[in-house]
């Protein structure tokens, strides 16, 4: 059996699973929110700081030019150029939380979302040209990886941050002063965690050869 295209599907998942990081953001948002209280803005809530997520999804719709980008300069350099604005995105958060909520949505929801949308597309387009008789099923592998970030990442925060599980205050706030110590750290832990599994990723992606490609 031919090695390169399970290499390559597997590189691709990689990369799926890396860039999901945006969907923990339910288990996040009470030590990001927390934190912002206690050090930038004590009236900060979680209906601001849901802003964050909702910039991700209104980001999410230049997901043409994500497209785009790939056909212009290729599919891998666009993931490696979105891989860099994504992991930049996700460790400049560790200054942004400690200046304001403003500068976090930034970082956290627009610059670390074009990275999103420079990788998102490509991964699948591959997998599909590796096996164009299985499209639905290495489309839904690959994007099991996006499904499975949760289930990885929630754990690694939760295990820095609060790895005794303590509960929030009345008010729904965590006050521990460790805990929220932890939070600024949390976002470079984030970004090197993800940034090792996009290079594993993209050092396994290959496309198809394109005197083989059928689609």
């Amino acid at each position: 059996m031919e090695v390169r295209p399970v290499v390559s599907v597997t590189g691709c998942f990689l990369i799926y699973l890396a860039i999901g990081t945006m969907f923990t953001f339910g288990n996040l948002t009470p030590y990001l929110t927390s934190y912002l209280r206690a050090r930038t803005d004590k009236d900060t809530t979680y209906e601001e700081t849901s802003w964050i997520f909702f910039t991700f999804i209104s980001t999410c719709s230049l997901l043409y030019f994500g497209g785009k980008l790939g056909f212009l300069i290729g599919r891998r350099w666009s993931m490696i150029i979105g891989s860099v604005i994504f992991c930049f995105g996700i460790a400049v958060t560790y200054w942004c939380v400690q200046h304001s909520l403003v500068a976090t949505i930034i970082s956290y929801g627009v610059i670390n979302t074009f990275g999103f949308i420079c990788c998102v597309g490509h991964p699948i387009v591959t997998a599909m040209e590796w096996f164009p008789t299985s499209k639905g099923l290495v489309t839904g592998i690959v994007t099991s990886g996006l499904a499975l970030t949760p289930l990885f990442m929630n754990s690694v925060q939760t295990l820095f941050v609060n790895p005794s599980n303590l509960q929030p205050a009345s008010d729904g706030f965590f006050n521990n002063s460790e805990i929220l110590e932890s939070v600024p750290v949390l976002f470079l832990i984030m970004a090197t965690i993800n940034g090792v599994i996009l290079l594993i990723g993209l050092l396994m992606y290959q496309e198809l050869p394109r005197d083989l490609n059928q689609v």
